[in-house]
């Protein structure tokens, strides 16, 4: 009788929050819930919602429409650095290098969103659909949008895919509670909203949320270098040179006869401006391909030498033993700025993972020196490079 009492109380108060939640058209409902522990700390209860009802990872991950992920974190305070190296390590962890790779600004982008640590009450969804790629906002406020839809999953799969939280967090969280201790976790759940003080302090951040794919952000970084460069190597017109003031003459006195007026000079014609000074659609078209295929051109040069620098950075790379035996792995981004002669004029951790990994990283670069220098057609004096170095242990 208890059992079904318990039931009973689970089914009403979840079909009583997919109805306050999901009263827009189309959204999707709670499929799942589970509070995330680690070290027997609590940090947040996360809530799964899905089109229809999916009980398995590949169908999850294969599902068509939106889905969303909603977390609601019950921890005092949840510091960012510890937030991105949870996420970093959850993430590497559940999915495989090739993907990795090919998403690693999406996934720096993700961990890297917070300006100030999380506290008891806020509330962090982040949701997907095909027309949109991957959104994620906090307390209601927008703080990263991608319009890859491949971000979602590879968050989605640090809950349900091969290596998650816990054996009980992955259960919980594919099915909707049903014992006494799910109805506690589904009441709590509902109880947890953020407050208006948090919401303005999310603002404050001043948070840019739009984010291309990873081929665009690379094509922006070359862009970049090469927009400094064409600044710094423009001449600046010269000024005009304003009038000098003219002296007022002393006021004639009566009994002296004014001069006669100059005469008046004659205009002369103003000219037509020629019909060919006016924009000539084709010349226009054509000065706007040749610029598209020089910008096409230049991306593809720093790609090509920033494929040359990864791959002799990463021929170093060491996997710490310590980190080996530990269980650690990461992503650590690492961000290079190399001259025209190839050399290394700044290095750092752009995006940390664990101190023993970051270290590891950061010796490679040492040791891949010298570095090729970058291609003469490529422009720019100064070539940023950022590197995505996944530590991973094979199964």
């Amino acid at each position: 009788m208890k059992r079904l009492i318990a039931l009973f109380t689970t089914l009403l108060l979840a079909l009583s929050f997919i109805v306050s939640a999901n009263a827009e058209p189309g959204a999707p409902n709670l499929s799942g819930m589970a509070a995330y522990e680690q070290l027997r700390k609590e940090y947040y209860i996360g809530g799964l919602y899905l089109g229809w009802p999916g009980h398995d990872a590949a169908t999850i991950l294969a599902m068509p429409g939106k889905r969303q992920m909603e977390l609601r974190i019950t921890a005092d305070r949840w510091p960012a650095l510890r937030f991105a190296q949870m996420w970093n390590q959850g993430i590497t962890i559940n999915n495989d290098g090739a993907t990795l790779n090919a998403n690693a600004m999406e996934i720096v982008a993700f961990t890297s969103i917070l300006k100030g640590d999380l506290l008891e009450g806020d509330q962090l969804v982040i949701e997907t659909e095909p027309s949109t790629g991957t959104r994620v906002t906090l307390n209601g406020v927008l703080v990263l949008h991608s319009k890859s839809s491949a971000l979602f999953n590879l968050i989605l799969n640090s809950w349900i895919g091969s290596r998650p939280p816990s054996s009980e967090f992955k259960r919980d969280i594919l099915t909707l509670p049903t014992t006494p201790a799910g109805t506690d976790l589904v009441a709590r759940y509902e109880a947890i909203h953020p407050n208006d003080a948090r919401k303005k302090a999310v603002v404050a951040w001043g948070i840019k949320p739009e984010l291309d794919a990873p081929a665009a952000a690379v094509a922006g970084a070359a862009a970049t270098t090469t927009a400094v460069t064409a600044a710094a190597s423009k001449i600046p017109e010269p000024a005009t040179p304003k009038p000098e003031p003219v002296a007022t003459p002393a006021p004639i006195q009566a009994k002296q006869v004014a001069p006669p007026p100059p005469p008046k000079p004659i205009a002369e014609p103003v000219k037509t401006p020629a019909a060919a000074a006016q924009p000539d659609p084709a010349a226009l078209a054509a000065a706007q391909q040749a610029k598209a295929e020089k910008e096409q051109q230049q991306t593809g040069l720093y790609n090509q030498y920033l494929g040359q620098i990864r791959t002799q950075v990463l021929r170093h790379i060491e996997y710490p033993r310590r980190a080996s035996k530990e269980g650690i792995e990461g992503l650590v981004m690492l961000r290079i700025s190399l001259d025209r002669n190839g050399h290394v004029t700044s290095s750092e951790i752009a995006q940390t993972a664990h101190d023993l990994l970051d270290a590891a990283a950061e010796n490679a670069v040492k040791k891949a020196e010298p570095y090729p220098k970058p291609p003469e057609q490529l422009e720019g004096n100064q070539f940023q490079i950022l590197i995505p170095v996944v530590f991973k242990l094979t199964q």
